[in-house]
């Protein structure tokens, strides 16, 4: 596997900044140059690069030689492939493969209906409100909430000001309200509520799964990923695997992040890296880290080209910048430094 060859690229912005700590320029990160030996490090400019180097000079050579042996052990087991087999098809390529929709560009998220911001892309910091079936950002649900305390009043939804449910039973009443109009988001979170007996019901695989596929069918895209899932391990139906591929392709020509690397490691796994790669550059672009990570590796040893590298680069940055706001950060901040203080507890 390409993985196991490669070194660890433990930070990713450690190729979006400059490396010389002294550098007081505010470069943007697709105008900066990667270190051509080692490929870990990048500078805005060639004097940052002569300042550093005797800094860095100890661990490029370690990466440089690195790389090296990277590139050979790829060459004898005859997996390598230079940039000039770029156009080259592999042998094991699917049949989906040869469709133009499976490599569409992921569309942007939607923007939360309070602050117009776009969504977290991977899913995070956001919450689903049962009673309008608005998806809101976390930051605007938490600040709603602290007015809501400090002034006294009674708890409601951010959006349509409908009062918070006050039992589980209640909130799980509004999602089968919103399961009875063929809500995908209300019957995914649904399956969920089942799968791991949230909100006061039972736990029930086959009960899951039936929803989950439910929500599938009406476009859901990590329900489709979700139901590749149950397929695979086998829970709640019996396991099939030409299931599960069909329905992580379905997940990846609806716009799901997540199937899309996956499928990327599937085809690294068959020593398809150059299949891989392309799977990782479409969602890094859309801001997904763990593939860029995959491509800035791959482009260390020339699986992807310095062009391909760098227009990723540039549009996860423009992602993350157009979701960015003080009050997200906040937000995340805070939430970090609750989990810090809980484990702290727990080991006193």
């Amino acid at each position: 596997m390409m993985r196991s060859f490669l070194p660890n690229c433990d930070d990713i912005n450690a190729l979006m900044h400059c490396a010389n700590q002294d550098c007081r320029k505010k470069a943007e990160p697709f105008t900066l140059k990667m270190c051509t030996a080692c490929r870990s490090v990048s500078y805005c400019n060639v004097d940052c690069q002569r300042t550093h180097r005797k800094n860095h000079k100890h661990h490029c050579n370690q990466g440089a030689q690195t790389l090296k042996e990277c590139a050979q052990s790829l060459k004898e087991c005859g997996e390598y492939f230079a940039t000039k087999h770029h156009d080259t098809k592999e042998k094991s390529d699917d049949a989906d493969d040869d469709n133009d929709d499976f490599f569409q560009p992921i569309l942007p998220q939607d923007d939360c209906p309070i602050c117009t911001l776009p969504l977290p892309i991977d899913g995070s910091g956001q919450s689903y409100n049962e009673c309008c079936g608005n998806i809101l950002c976390s930051s605007c649900g938490n600040e709603d909430m602290r007015v809501t305390y400090e002034r006294g009043l009674i708890p409601c939804c951010a959006f349509c000001r409908q009062p918070n449910p006050l039992s589980y039973n209640e909130t799980f009443v509004r999602i089968k309200k919103r399961m009875d109009i063929n809500d995908s988001t209300a019957i995914f979170i649904a399956s969920q509520c089942y799968e791991f007996g949230n909100s006061g019901r039972p736990k029930n695989p086959q009960k899951a799964f039936e929803l989950c596929l439910r929500a599938a069918e009406l476009g859901h895209p990590k329900a489709c990923n979700t139901v590749s899932y149950y397929y695979s391990d086998g829970v709640g139906v019996p396991k099939d695997m030409a299931k599960s591929r069909e329905y992580e392709v379905k997940a990846v020509k609806r716009g799901d992040i997540k199937a899309r690397y996956n499928i990327g490691l599937s085809e690294q796994e068959k020593d398809n890296f150059r299949l891989a790669s392309r799977h990782w550059l479409i969602s890094a672009a859309a801001g997904h880290k763990d593939s860029l990570e995959m491509i800035a590796e791959s482009y260390k040893i020339k699986l992807v080209t310095k062009k391909e590298y760098s227009t990723a680069l540039f549009s996860y940055r423009n992602v993350h910048k157009d979701e960015w706001s003080i009050e997200r950060e906040t937000t995340v901040v805070d939430a970090y430094n609750c989990a810090q203080e809980k484990d702290h507890k727990i080991d006193s």
